[in-house]
């Protein structure tokens, strides 16, 4: 497992792949928590501070999350005029591609 405060992850995001090789993350948890100590024994006081910790948790980082997507395709050389995307551009390139 990857663990690394939010303000770090923000400031460096390869920090969660850093040491992972070409391993790709499949599922990320976040985790907020605050200290109680002898408040989580009464229950008013664990309500009062569940009531105060959810809205500065989505505060400080739920709203930012969103789904991921794939960004887009960026233009190859060549491909930024018109001759480059020509018809006979393309046949001309497909018949010299090799496979690797």
């Amino acid at each position: 497992m990857t663990q690394h405060p939010v303000a770090e992850l923000r400031e460096n995001p390869s920090l969660a792949s850093s040491g992972k090789g070409n391993l790709a993350p499949s599922t990320f948890q976040i985790l907020h928590s605050k200290s109680l100590g002898g408040r989580f024994a009464q229950q008013s006081n664990f309500i009062s501070d569940l009531e105060e910790i959810v809205p500065n948790f989505y505060s400080a980082i739920g709203y930012a999350l969103k789904a991921w997507q794939k960004p887009a395709p960026k233009i190859r050389r060549g491909r930024d005029e018109a001759q480059g995307v020509s018809t006979d551009a393309i046949s001309d390139e497909a018949e010299s591609y090799e496979p690797s």
